[in-house]
């Protein structure tokens, strides 16, 4: 399986998480508050399964290096806390937070249903891959013959992963994301150490967010954590 291949698979289960999130917040019958935590715990299924189905995936890909000894992704290692230091009971209550908002900025109801919907989808995007992460970073610290990481831009890499490809990390656990994201790392080793530097340093920046780690963004940007 090559990076490519790879990359693809995690999109398509990044997309297919998201879809099911979606359906789950289109069955809502209304955005009363009562709804707000059985919505969190199918969310939370749903997700949790995409993440280990991620996890799987990535790990079956890292153990085709040579010497590399695998692991096994697990609920514990790889979903809920592990990928986002947050309660994802409470994380997946936050659509109806954005959709309240919207009420509370004077738009309609579609206009809010529409808002929570999103911000569902972009969590569960946003954890599927962070489930990659997570799975690299399980990977580095099973094997002392890696020695660092390489970004890999995924083929639709959006203007700052394709500056940031190529960038070396020193840690599986340092590789940065975005809203988004595709991009995946490959480990060095003794074998196939080789000296790498990301496309355009300048363009970018890492910046620590408090549930999400390393996050990738324009050099001079503000970032809220």
């Amino acid at each position: 399986m090559s990076a490519t291949v790879l990359q693809n698979r995690l999109k398509a289960i990044r997309l297919r998480t998201a879809a099911a999130v979606e359906a789950e917040w289109d069955d809502l019958p209304d955005l009363e508050r009562d709804h707000a935590e059985p919505f969190a715990r199918r969310a939370v299924k749903i997700v949790t399964a995409g993440q280990l189905l991620t996890a799987k995936t990535t790990a079956a890909y890292l153990a085709r290096i040579p010497g590399l000894r695998p692991v096994r992704p697990t609920v514990d290692n790889v979903t809920g806390r592990a990928a986002r230091n947050v309660d994802p009971l409470e994380e997946y209550q936050r659509p109806f937070g954005a959709a309240w908002a919207e009420f509370g900025n004077g738009a309609d109801y579609q206009t809010a249903r529409a808002a929570g919907r999103t911000r569902a989808s972009v969590l569960a995007v946003a954890d599927t891959w962070l489930a990659m992460r997570a799975t690299a970073a399980l990977v580095d610290a099973a094997n002392s013959r890696i020695t660092g990481w390489v970004r890999v831009a995924d083929a639709g890499a959006c203007d700052l992963c394709s500056a940031a490809d190529g960038q070396p990390m020193a840690a599986a656990a340092d590789m940065a994301g975005h809203p988004g994201c595709g991009c995946t790392a490959e480990p060095q080793t003794s074998a196939n150490d080789a000296t790498s530097e990301a496309t355009d340093p300048e363009a970018f920046t890492v910046h620590q967010h408090d549930e999400m780690g390393p996050q990738l963004t324009a050099a001079g940007h503000g970032f809220a954590a």
